[in-house]
């Protein structure tokens, strides 16, 4: 027991003990307490350092996805990578455009269609949809040094199989979602540097696109069962427009863009650039969902209007387009655009993003080709894939929705059959149903 210094204690009071306590006893004691308490400290730090080695040394997981630390799984340090396409691939082999595309990337990787190819392969790519065949079956042999690569461009909503039967099976997803193992988006809002600035607004300062416009408010819609329900805002924005024209064209209006059979051709381009404004109404309202209908609107120098409810601020450029659900009804909406179609000066603000952004698409074989060489990229699994593809603003196909859909429909154009206001209603949809 440490006693102050100066201070006796009573005992030594009651007897009047001779010896009195050093004066520097109470610095030792002040000496010993520290040794302790660094002691204390250096045990505690060691002790944490155990614990954190101990927990990096076991795998890692989160809800859907399991992240390995262990070194067998260690992919190998080839000079070149070599990626198999499991066909079919959207119906044809995409071997000879993809080795068009690694030309541009910093590493080397080559590409086959090949199944005998599996042994000797870093990477097998798959794409989603073509995996629902029942013709199409899976490798039967996969190394421990293989990713397995699961493509996607198609949101939840247009997805009917049971995914749980991929659960555990991949270990990269290819996505337009920003979580994704490796993003591939429609486009990519890039920023410019100054230099790209400078150069920019040389070309695009005074640029009048407003005079280059002949017509309103076009759109192109082909996919008539969305869970957007895309055509009552055209349906609304159709009664409210009036000072600006809106056409209507795809399967669901009955009237062909450009050349028949052909989506892409420089027929319907032409047509669609004379108009202000294009519809780049999306099917489903999926996480940053956000597909060509946008980033080609802008290339064709036109104002989207878009109908966007959980897409993050980043993924598109600022300014850029008109938001359906900014407004707090579709009359006001058709009045902005209204506004914004026959002013000039406001419609060419519309374009001043051109002196800051571009889009930039990503080039996604040299994503996956960067990857394989990286070693950036988790060692890891999907152990929930249906779980991780669920985890969307948006929700997933499924059968029993689909029947409801389509029989809540049929009773629908049964009961307005026979109305002429609801002309337009009846074409677009009780077609798909009889």
């Amino acid at each position: 027991m440490c006693i102050k210094e100066g201070k006796r204690s009573n005992s030594a009071n009651m007897v009047n003990m001779k010896h009195q306590v050093p004066r520097n006893f109470g610095s030792m004691c002040k000496v010993n307490g520290n040794r302790k308490r660094l002691i204390f400290g250096i045990v505690l730090i060691y002790t944490c350092l155990l614990l954190h080695h101990w927990v990096a040394a076991k795998d890692d997981s989160n809800t859907y996805i399991t992240v390995f630390h262990s070194s067998r799984h260690l992919r190998t340090p080839d000079q070149q990578k070599k990626i198999l396409i499991w066909l079919p691939f959207y119906g044809k082999s995409p071997v000879q455009g993809m080795r068009e595309s690694l030309k541009q990337c910093l590493v080397k990787c080559d590409i086959t269609d090949d199944p005998n190819a599996i042994h000797d392969v870093n990477a097998v790519l798959f794409q989603l949809y073509n995996l629902w065949a029942p013709d199409v079956s899976l490798p039967k042999v996969r190394t421990p040094n293989q990713a397995w690569v699961i493509f996607n461009m198609e949101p939840p909503t247009n997805m009917w199989a049971d995914l749980t039967k991929f659960n555990g099976l991949f270990n990269w997803t290819v996505w337009y979602r920003r979580d994704a193992t490796i993003t591939n988006a429609y486009g990519n809002r890039y920023s410019l540097n100054p230099t790209e600035i400078q150069e920019a607004k040389e070309l695009y300062v005074d640029k009048d696109y407003y005079s280059t416009k002949t017509k309103g408010v076009v759109g192109r819609i082909s996919n008539c069962k969305d869970y957007a329900q895309r055509y009552k805002i055209v349906a609304s924005l159709q009664k409210y427009l009036k000072q600006v024209d809106i056409d209507m064209f795809g399967g669901c209006y009955g009237s062909i863009c450009g050349k028949p059979g052909e989506w892409t051709n420089a027929k319907c381009n032409a047509d669609l650039n004379t108009y202000k404004f294009f519809l780049a109404f999306e099917n489903a309202h999926c996480t940053d969902y956000v597909t060509e209908k946008y980033w080609d609107a802008l290339a064709r120098n036109q104002i989207p209007i878009v109908n966007w409810k959980h897409v993050h601020a980043g993924v598109a450029i600022p300014s850029s387009y008109i938001n359906i659900y900014d407004f707090d009804n579709v009359k006001q909406a058709a009045e902005y655009i209204t506004k914004v179609g026959t002013n000039g000066t406001l419609y060419n603000s519309y374009f001043s993003w051109k002196m800051k952004y571009r889009n930039k698409r990503t080039n996604v074989v040299c994503s996956i080709c960067e990857s394989l060489h990286s070693g950036d990229v988790s060692l890891q699994v999907y152990n929930d894939f249906d779980g991780w593809v669920k985890n969307d603003s948006c929700p997933k196909q499924t059968v029993s929705y689909m029947l409801r859909y389509v029989i809540t429909l049929k009773l629908r154009c049964v009961f307005y059959q026979n109305y002429v206001l609801l002309y337009m209603y009846r074409r677009t949809y009780c077609e798909i149903v009889n």
